[in-house]
């Protein structure tokens, strides 16, 4: 897996700048509409006049387009024209595209930050990502201080295994050799990190399974069928962005609609239900509805106080 990656970050690196914009908008201009190979050339001819668009060029573009994200250009004899279809669903090049996406608005917009404003997120150290790749890649133990939001902190050594993105943060996926069981660690309560001389033998894990049913990074508990009902201004809002990839709408009604996931019924999906309020109830299952059920009486004794 993380060969595969390197190999892909490499090519893109060795990619000019140009090329890699020039790229980016082969594709974003045949998913509108195929096109002759004139019609590409002009097209790229008007946004830029620095990028290289003679026809070799272009059919070497089709061929890494494919390669590096995913995208197969064909040729149709009988329209004469190009057409763009995805072969590949991939998150690692789909992330790069919106990267090179919001990358080409920013270079090619004057006064770009009065018309896009950035969400703040969390600095990420990419030392440390750096540093926890070629430590897998290289099979060497992890030494590190992990600061708790509740406890004292403590010294951790382990056998890293991946990093995973989750709910705006960075975890290290890593075997943790004193407890015996495998841990993650956000990447913003780590501390005095070090890579070890130590080498260790890596076992057979697949992240994407041990993670597939879950809603963030929690995954402590068997998934269920977690059934919810949402009244019906959130409908299009969870079509267009739903809320774990096994959502699926059960029915609908005149004013409410059901959808199922099939998930860890974990704290974090807890909260992500809590955020809307009184448009979602739990249906099943019932143990999870009798703690969602508790916490809103909780709150309820905590607002009550007050009136």
């Amino acid at each position: 897996m993380y060969e595969s990656i390197n190999i892909f970050v490499e090519k893109i690196f060795m990619s000019n700048n140009y090329s890699i914009q020039r790229m980016y908008n082969v594709i974003r201009f045949l998913k509108k509409k195929p096109s002759t190979m004139v019609e590409i050339q002009d097209y790229l001819s008007r946004l830029n006049s620095n990028y290289v668009r003679n026809e070799k060029t272009i059919r070497r573009d089709f061929q890494n387009i494919e390669e590096l994200f995913g995208y197969e250009i064909e040729y149709d004899k009988s329209l004469r024209v190009y057409k763009i279809e995805k072969v590949v669903d991939d998150i690692y090049k789909e992330k790069l595209l919106e990267s090179i996406a919001l990358m080409n608005i920013l270079q090619q917009s004057e006064n770009v930050n009065k018309y896009i404003h950035l969400e703040q997120k969390q600095k990420i150290d990419t030392d440390y990502l750096n540093d926890i790749i070629e430590a897998i890649k290289n099979k060497q133990v992890l030494s590190f201080t992990l600061n708790s939001y509740w406890n004292e902190a403590t010294k951790r050594k382990c056998a890293p295994i991946a990093i995973k993105e989750a709910m705006k943060r960075f975890y290290l996926i890593a075997y943790d050799l004193d407890k015996k069981e495998i841990r993650n660690y956000g990447l913003d309560r780590i501390s005095n990190f070090r890579v070890l001389n130590e080498k260790f033998t890596p076992a057979t894990y697949n992240v994407n399974e041990m993670y597939q049913h879950a809603f963030g990074i929690e995954n402590y508990y068997d998934p269920v069928n977690v059934v919810l009902r949402f009244d019906n201004t959130q409908l299009n809002y969870l079509r267009s962005l739903p809320l774990h990839h096994s959502q699926q709408i059960l029915r609908e009604e005149a004013d409410t609609f059901t959808i199922n996931l099939f998930v860890h019924p974990t704290y974090e999906l807890k909260m992500e239900i809590l955020k809307f309020g009184d448009y979602c109830e739990v249906l099943e299952p019932d143990f999870y509805r009798e703690d969602l059920k508790n916490t809103v009486n909780k709150l309820y004794k905590k607002y009550k106080k007050n009136l």
